[in-house]
């Protein structure tokens, strides 16, 4: 199995906190094919940046991520990906490895 989290800064400007749930999720869903729910991080003191958001991305392994990462869908995304990425952090967990 293999994840991505995708978390939003925390920030006020209303535009942002807009696009993140309006559209980022939105190419995000249309890339896995299916609706996502967005959460909302309560809490994070340990960590220098603070988050107010997140969505979680499941994928069968790595190489599922890259092919669907280099279909239409995964275009669309990177292109808004390559504008809103100072708003948020993507984690990367691969779960593999931990298995085998």
């Amino acid at each position: 199995m293999y994840k991505a989290l995708v978390f939003l800064k925390k920030t006020n400007d209303e535009e942002v906190i807009i696009h993140f749930k309006n559209f980022l999720v939105k190419y995000f869903s249309k890339l896995i094919g299916k609706d996502l729910a967005i959460g909302s991080v309560e809490s994070n003191p340990l960590l220098e940046i603070k988050y107010s958001l997140f969505v979680e991305l499941e994928f069968e392994s790595k190489e599922k991520w890259e092919k669907l990462i280099g279909s239409e869908a995964g275009e669309e995304l990177e292109k808004d990906l390559l504008e809103f990425h100072n708003y948020i952090t993507i984690i990367f967990v691969n779960y593999e490895h931990l298995f085998n």
